[in-house]
């Protein structure tokens, strides 16, 4: 009897304690903070250049000019596919829109006058002579380094892997400057099956597609990198309440989740001994986050202000700062 009351009374410490447990770890769970949602800081983005203000101040546009020439090394493709790479950039660089790409035919005029080819640009000081005769701001010239192709077996199937890899400069047409220098490789893989006399049963007969992906994975990883350097720049048209709307829209490239901060140009900052001017002073009021896009506007929700007094205006300039 004393044995049976003896397990009893253990049993109930058990029950107790277990419950008690669980009591403690639905307190913790319950006691713990929701994790606070990243913020945008209120402050100019990295390598900004005010050179920019400087060109809103002199009517200019906010894209910049750039001229990209002919990649050298095409040979590289020789007997395998017909690749513009140059035109690819192009492409990527237009979509970005952070830029005013001179047309091909007016930079071949030019090279036509000048007795030099496409690809001749070799060096920064051409690159300038060139870029002031386009009115280039940047002159963009690159070179296709490898474009290999290897085949290793799988036992059940032949892997090709194709590779591409480029180089490319971008220099200042005014400074002389390189302002880029990278270099990228672009992969693509495919699967070949064959039968026991060689013929394939599965997978691609010839690869111009493959040089062709694998050229524009090297090209997309160039043009973001660029496209980096160059941040997103547009106007606040329409304040209501809290959303924004800008004039930055899809064919500016502007996508929902961008993030933006609002600035308010002051004055101007001059040196104390030359008088000239070598910047602007700025006050970032605000972050937003775009919401919706249309053609040629989007709509953003502020995010953070400087202080709960700011006030945002239509005219102050919008920067990104994810991309």
């Amino acid at each position: 009897m004393r044995n049976q009351i003896s397990r009893i009374v253990f049993f109930v410490f058990i029950v107790i304690y277990v419950a008690g447990c669980a009591a403690s770890s639905s307190t913790t769970k319950s006691n713990k903070k929701p994790m606070k949602p990243s913020t945008i800081a209120l402050s100019m983005p990295s390598g900004w250049d005010d050179s920019i203000i400087d060109r809103i101040k002199e009517g200019k546009g906010l894209k910049k000019r750039i001229a990209v020439m002919e990649f050298a090394g095409n040979s590289k493709f020789d007997g395998k596919v017909d690749l513009k790479l140059s035109d690819m950039l192009i492409t990527s660089l237009v979509k970005s829109g952070k830029f005013d790409v001179i047309e091909r035919t007016q930079i071949e005029l030019v090279l036509s006058e000048q007795n030099l080819g496409m690809s001749g640009i070799i060096d920064e000081s051409t690159a300038v002579e060139v870029g002031k005769l386009l009115g280039a701001e940047y002159v963009l010239f690159g070179v296709v380094t490898s474009a290999t192709q290897q085949e290793i077996d799988k036992f059940a199937y032949t892997l090709v892997v194709i590779e591409t890899s480029i180089d490319v400069r971008v220099i200042d047409a005014e400074t002389g400057k390189i302002i880029v220098a990278e270099h990228a490789s672009g992969k693509s893989e495919s699967k070949v099956i064959k039968s026991s006399e060689g013929t394939v049963v599965s997978g691609a007969v010839d690869y111009d597609s493959e040089y062709a992906s694998s050229a524009q994975n090297a090209i997309d990883i160039i043009g973001e990198k660029i496209g980096t350097l160059f941040p997103l720049l547009g106007y606040v048209v329409q304040v209501e309440d809290m959303k924004i709307t800008t004039d930055i829209g899809e064919e500016r490239g502007a996508a929902r989740g961008d993030s933006f901060i609002v600035i308010r140009v002051i004055d101007e900052i001059l040196h104390p001994v030359t008088g000239k001017r070598i910047g602007w002073n700025k006050e970032v009021l605000a972050s937003i986050i775009i919401n919706t896009t249309e053609k040629t506007l989007s709509e953003g929700t502020v995010v953070e202000k400087k202080t709960p007094e700011t006030v945002v205006q239509p005219g102050d300039l919008i920067i990104s700062v994810n991309r």
